[in-house]
């Protein structure tokens, strides 16, 4: 049986092993009910440490490190580990005759699995996101705040996710934080070269400026920019103001930081 002592990082075959200095310090220790406490943790985390954890027995098959997913989720296999699940809301499902609505989501480390009303469960890479537009208005006397976002995949195909599904904003926190991350950086390097991106009713060019619903404002003209209640607000030095909804702005976000603006100071909601 070993009865060697670990202390402060060393072992010891004894307490006489000890060097006088070490053996004070662990015998002081001893005496101390709340040393001795921490001293028994410290001795806990470290045999603990070299043990894995032990999967939970409940939830399902599943990729290590991923959460539990509802039984129709469990055919998806090609994007890693899950990291979250979005139901839907308990709202009616009305016929889906147009753009299909999301019912049922799961993000995962790679993408997001989705149903929208039927039972077929669908995949969209993170990288397979071309443009995401936000339509939010605000809760205000005492109505509710409604969302609604709309994907285009680079094929053209487009998904609304609302409030037809639980937490669709914190969904589309982190999808847009995904999508956009990889469509930044081509987007900045194109900006920089000079040339003209144009985003539905706004393009901008780094030398020559804004241009919003088919007018030009040069960089010089112009005194501030903001996002607020909903719309895109230019402020112009000589007092007169322009502005557009960005709800047809897509990727307004990625606009917003190609010009400079603090994207956390955008409010896209309007009443």
């Amino acid at each position: 049986m070993n009865t060697s002592i670990n202390f402060k990082g060393a072992e010891y075959a004894s307490v006489d092993a000890m060097p006088p200095d070490v053996r004070a310090a662990y015998q002081a220790m001893l005496q101390d009910p709340d040393l001795m406490e921490l001293y028994l943790l410290e001795q806990q985390e470290q045999a603990n440490a070299g043990s894995a954890p032990l999967a939970p027995a409940w939830g399902g098959p599943r990729t290590a490190g991923g959460v539990p997913v509802p039984t129709q989720f469990d055919q998806v296999t090609s994007l890693g580990p899950a990291a979250e699940v979005f139901e839907h809301a308990g709202l009616k499902l009305l016929p889906n005759f147009g753009t299909p609505h999301v019912t049922a989501l799961v993000r995962y480390r790679d993408g997001v699995a989705y149903q929208t009303g039927g039972k077929d469960v669908h995949t969209l890479l993170w990288d397979e996101v071309a443009v995401i537009q936000s339509d939010i208005i605000s809760a205000s006397h005492g109505s509710a705040a409604r969302h609604e976002y709309t994907l285009t995949k680079n094929n053209g195909e487009k998904l609304i996710l609302d409030d037809g599904l639980k937490d669709v904003g914190v969904a589309l926190d982190s999808i847009k934080g995904n999508a956009f991350s990889r469509l930044a950086p081509p987007l900045a390097q194109r900006y920089q070269a000079g040339e003209a991106l144009t985003f539905g009713p706004v393009t901008i060019q780094r030398q020559n400026g804004l241009q919003m619903d088919g007018k030009l404002y040069a960089w010089n003209t112009i005194q501030d920019i903001k996002v607020e209640y909903g719309r895109l607000k230019l402020t112009m030095r000589d007092g007169k103001k322009h502005e557009t909804r960005v709800s047809v702005i897509p990727n307004v976000e990625l606009l917003c930081q190609l010009i400079g603006l603090d994207t956390f100071d955008l409010r896209l909601g309007y009443s």
